[in-house]
């Protein structure tokens, strides 16, 4: 169980995927000769957009033309120093839970499948944006570890208190991710993929029940199935015939006043404004 003493206290993994982070954000910088963009293009004290649309940013259209690499590079990248730094706290902190409990290869697994997902999601729902960041494979984890309390809930200590925390930061999360900067739909990808993940892997032997078995399977069969479906929606996907519905835009970003919802970044190549998402 992950809320009770872990079996492997090693977690490189967790540190292997910080240091990739590291690398990108330096090498981003790096490729834009160390300048800062204003805050009106970045937000989060970074490079420019072009720089991190040449490193492997998501984008549909360049996704859709060939460059599937997106998909899985995305996860590395982080628009600036603040995303970067808010991002990989988390990942520290959650991640090397899971890594400790449940062991390298899952802990990699988890990170790369739900990451990959949740861009996969973002790239159907948010075509228009470029976006990138660890978020996706971190709600992966969040997902994972909400798999687990749920599986685990009559053996834990205070099962409650930590069912109702979780629940909370889940809430919290998604509440702050309905504001124009972040990708919400890859944030729901990560989340559901992660879940499922869990359900198929994380369920403890000693806890076995009649349904354990089936809730494996069923969850590998939406895990797969799920997948299937939303790549070959993103194939299939015609942008400039395609008109979204309004809850599409509405989970994304919620006008409560206190931000702009059609606010956009330049495009410094093109000179055309786009929407910047983490």
């Amino acid at each position: 169980m992950l809320m009770q003493n872990h079996k492997n206290k090693s977690n490189f993994i967790t540190k292997i995927i910080i240091t990739i982070n590291t690398l990108m954000l330096l090498i981003s910088f790096f490729l834009n000769d160390f300048k800062i963009e204003s805050l009106r293009n970045n937000f989060s004290i970074g490079p420019s957009i072009d720089i991190l649309i040449k490193m492997g940013a998501k984008s549909t259209t360049l996704i859709q033309s060939g460059e599937i690499y997106r998909l899985f590079v995305s996860i590395f990248l982080h628009t600036g120093i603040i995303h970067y730094i808010i991002n990989n706290l988390v990942i520290y902190q959650i991640g090397k839970i899971i890594e400790e409990e449940y062991g390298h290869v899952k802990m990699l697994l988890l990170y790369i499948i739900s990451g990959i997902y949740g861009w996969i999601l973002s790239s159907i729902f948010l075509f228009n944006s470029i976006s990138v960041g660890s978020s996706p494979a971190i709600f992966g984890i969040l997902g994972a570890l909400f798999a687990d309390l749920l599986h685990n809930y009559n053996d834990l200590k205070n099962a409650k208190k930590w069912f109702m925390n979780m629940i909370l930061n889940l809430i919290f999360s998604i509440i702050i991710s309905l504001n124009p900067y972040i990708d919400n739909w890859s944030h729901i990808g990560g989340l559901i993929s992660g879940f499922l993940f869990g359900c198929i892997f994380y369920l403890k032997k000693k806890n076995t029940t009649k349904y354990s078995n089936y809730i494996k399977y069923l969850s590998m069969i939406l895990l797969i199935s799920i997948f299937i479906i939303s790549i070959n929606s993103l194939h299939k996907l015609d942008i400039k015939a395609f008109i979204p519905y309004k809850w599409y835009d509405n989970i994304n970003c919620v006008d409560i006043g206190l931000w702009d919802c059609t606010c956009k970044a330049m495009n410094i190549k093109t000179n055309q404004q786009i929407d910047i998402h983490c």
